[in-house]
């Protein structure tokens, strides 16, 4: 029965992963079929056939095993994202590197919590040995019932790292439509790659032979418990803040860029403006000389002053020429 209940969460577990990583593209990339639905349905499916399967079939002794599934798995992700969604990006390479290290930088952090839960099996195992229970069966259901519950533990942490962490970059990368230049890209890529290697180099060195026999490498330095953790953490933390630092470099360019635009308007609103003033001062200079001129005619006109309309005329137009004094 415990068995059963172990392939059960396990299943479960790799389908949550699916869940988690249609739900990472589609905050990006825009589905192949009219029913947004049918590629994150199919991406759960596939995703989860996939782990599911490598898992059984694929015999990961060796480093060498290892590296090969991790890039068949990344090969995966490529043709999931190319295949369900459209166009592919530049974007499209990030999206997968940064899952992948992200789904790993979680498996480890969330192994972590089962390192620190197989204390309880030295706990039962003292117990038992002291004779506070004889009951061979109920030792082994305890043992079993631990081992389901660290399993359960283990994969919610998992899944609520992995999660979070995904929600977190589709929130803080705004500009999801926006073209990602080759410079932009290994900018976006250095973290993610950094993680992975890490996970990499955690993956190889993880166990260690000591007189013949295996031996997990926090038995032997148990400082690492506590450094591992620290230095994922950290990792995982540069990945989000890579993503935010990028999304601010695109709204400061954005910002420069209208600056710029704002100054060039500016100066061209200046030259406009010296523009007018030159027409101004030859419009006031002209208009002084046309008063000058009407003011010598308005003396002629008097010399003559039987000519009563010419005088009213120039009259009006003195007045006329006053009022362009505003």
């Amino acid at each position: 029965m415990f068995d059963l209940i172990s392939n059960c969460l396990e299943i479960i577990f790799v389908f949550l992963q699916g869940y988690c990583l249609q739900f990472f593209y589609g905050s990006f990339l825009e589905s192949r079929f009219r029913r947004k639905w049918h590629a994150n349905a199919l991406t759960i499916a596939l995703y989860g056939v996939w782990k599911l399967g490598s898992g059984i079939l694929w015999d990961t002794t060796g480093s060498a095993a290892l590296l090969l599934k991790l890039l068949f798995t990344i090969c995966v992700l490529a043709v999931l994202a190319i295949g369900l969604y459209r166009g592919f990006r530049r974007l499209t390479i990030f999206l997968v590197l940064a899952f992948i290290t992200v789904n790993e930088i979680s498996f480890f952090l969330s192994y972590m919590l089962l390192q620190l839960g197989n204390r309880l099996f030295e706990i039962w195992n003292f117990l038992f040995t002291k004779g506070y229970f004889t009951a061979i069966d109920f030792y082994m259901f305890l043992i079993h019932a631990t081992v389901l519950v660290l399993q359960t533990g283990t994969y919610a942490v998992f899944v609520m790292i992995l999660f979070l962490t995904l929600k977190r970059i589709v929130k803080n990368f705004r500009e999801k439509e926006y073209a990602v230049h080759k410079t932009e890209l290994l900018f976006l890529l250095a973290p993610n790659l950094i993680g992975l290697l890490i996970c990499i180099l955690l993956r190889t060195t993880i166990e260690m032979a000591e007189n013949k026999a295996p031996r997990l490498l926090y038995d032997r330095y148990p400082l690492l418990t506590f450094i591992i953790p620290a230095i994922l953490v950290l990792s995982l933390l540069s990945i989000l803040c890579g993503v935010k630092l990028f999304q601010d470099m695109i709204d400061l360019s954005r910002e420069r860029s209208s600056r710029i635009i704002l100054e060039k308007q500016i100066s061209g609103m200046q030259e406009h403006i010296e523009e007018m003033e030159r027409i101004y001062s030859g419009i006031r200079s002209m208009k002084h000389d046309m008063k000058n001129t009407l003011s010598v005619v308005m003396q002629l006109a008097a010399r003559n002053s039987q000519d009563q309309d010419l005088n009213a005329y120039l009259s009006e137009l003195g007045k006329s020429m006053d009022q362009l004094e505003f």
